[in-house]
């Protein structure tokens, strides 16, 4: 039996919603900022959204220069972004 082989974007998708909701939440929880997780966790799917947004108004601009996209746009990115941050909201409310 082989276990599923995650690719590395999607690796670096959680990480970064890792890092994003454990810098936020910190942030949050430090200035006694009420329901701070799950503002936290809004604030990374909004970061994660508008990422994919800009990839994909590059990717436009650079199909009208002639020239070829140079990033991938998948929605799939946004909810391994937020499984990483899952992962990091779990871990600070248990």
């Amino acid at each position: 039996m082989t276990l599923p082989v995650v690719p590395h974007d999607k690796c670096l998708h959680a990480i970064y919603g890792a890092v994003l909701f454990l810098i936020l939440g910190s942030l949050a929880q430090w200035a006694e900022v009420p329901y701070h997780l799950a503002l936290s966790s809004l604030a990374v799917f909004v970061i994660a959204v508008w990422k994919e947004y800009e990839d994909n108004a590059m990717n436009k601009s650079l199909v009208e220069q002639g020239r070829i996209p140079t990033h991938g746009v998948e929605y799939l990115d946004v909810l391994w972004t937020m499984a990483g941050a899952a992962v990091v909201a779990l871990g600070s409310y248990l």
